[in-house]
């Protein structure tokens, strides 16, 4: 419903309200006065109340749009420590991901891991050679990938 429809509505509403007769000892100028202040405050609350509905429904879709809503996974940020050279002795890589509900690391020789709650692991390289390593977050409502080359 658009705000014009939504003043429509309120226009019938009080429209079915009869209309107040005056108490034997008001004069017509007081008895105005007081449904003025008593109209200006009902039509301030249904403007409230109408801004406050607006903004709830622009939160609501916000947090309800696609890919970037809420169930969506962030790489926050996907590092390497390489602290040794050698072949044989370990890298480290080190990651933080938000709302995912799967991780993935894969190299660029087809390995895949699976490293479950964890936000490191050691890996070691057997073969001389830089290696890619490729982390895929998953969530509900789509996913996040992040390429990382050793130094």
């Amino acid at each position: 419903m658009d705000l014009e429809g939504f003043g429509r509505s309120l226009d019938a509403l009080f429209s079915r309200v009869p209309p107040i007769k005056a108490p034997s000892g008001l004069s017509g100028r007081v008895l105005d006065a007081a449904l003025r202040r008593k109209e200006a405050s009902a039509g301030r609350w249904v403007l409230s109340l109408a801004l406050t509905a607006a903004c709830l429904a622009v939160v609501l879709a916000v947090w309800r749009g696609g890919a970037s809503g809420p169930s969506s996974p962030v790489i926050v940020s996907f590092g390497v420590d390489k602290s040794a050279v050698r072949l044989g002795e370990p890298i480290v890589l080190t990651w933080d991901v938000r709302r995912a509900t799967k991780i993935l690391i894969q190299d660029d020789r087809g390995t895949t891991i699976n490293p479950g709650s964890e936000k490191s692991i050691k890996l070691y390289a057997y073969e001389p050679g830089r290696y890619v390593y490729t982390l895929v977050a998953m969530g509900p409502n789509g996913n996040a990938a992040g390429t990382l080359a050793e130094p």
